[in-house]
């Protein structure tokens, strides 16, 4: 009885993993996915680019920008 389940309990995993894959390769290739910006990470290197890009925008700025943040990154 307890080998049925354990059965059906990595079967269920199983499926999961192939839906969650299946998702992320549609994402991949679906276009409307790519009207977005992609993620960037902001740790490291990337992180000083980002801030000295963003600080030589705003130096060059004469009026306020608006600035959205979306989200909380790959949290």
């Amino acid at each position: 009885m307890i080998i049925w389940f354990f059965i059906v309990l990595q079967s269920l995993l199983i499926l999961a993993l192939i839906y969650i894959w299946a998702l992320i390769i549609y994402l991949f290739i679906s276009p409307k996915f790519r009207q977005y910006p992609p993620m960037v990470p902001s740790f490291g290197r990337q992180k000083k680019v980002m801030i000295d890009k963003i600080s030589a925008q705003l130096e060059n700025s004469h009026h306020p920008l608006n600035v959205l943040d979306p989200g909380c990154g790959i949290g």
